[in-house]
């Protein structure tokens, strides 16, 4: 999905409810310049597999509402990890 709606500039509203993520690894980029996008809903999308989610909503300036569910399970990833040192 790398890339998949990069610079939609003109595109206002997407429907992801019936996407299929479960085998998706790489979701960098996914909505990168989508300058239109307002509101998402990603609460569907499953992102056991994803290992890449830079830049997924880079330049969306219009972004004002997002489900990040998705994104907080990965933010967790090192929660109490204390002593980490290096990545």
């Amino acid at each position: 999905m790398n890339s998949m709606f990069c610079y939609c500039q003109s595109l206002k509203i997407i429907d992801l409810s019936n996407f299929n993520t479960e085998t998706v690894i790489d979701m960098s980029s996914l909505f990168d310049g989508y300058e239109s996008l307002i509101n998402i809903d990603l609460s569907n999308f499953n992102t056991e597999n994803v290992i890449n989610m830079r830049r997924m909503f880079a330049r969306c300036k219009s972004l004002i509402n997002i489900d990040l569910i998705l994104i907080l399970k990965i933010l967790l990833i090192f929660v109490q990890c204390l002593n980490f040192v290096n990545l």
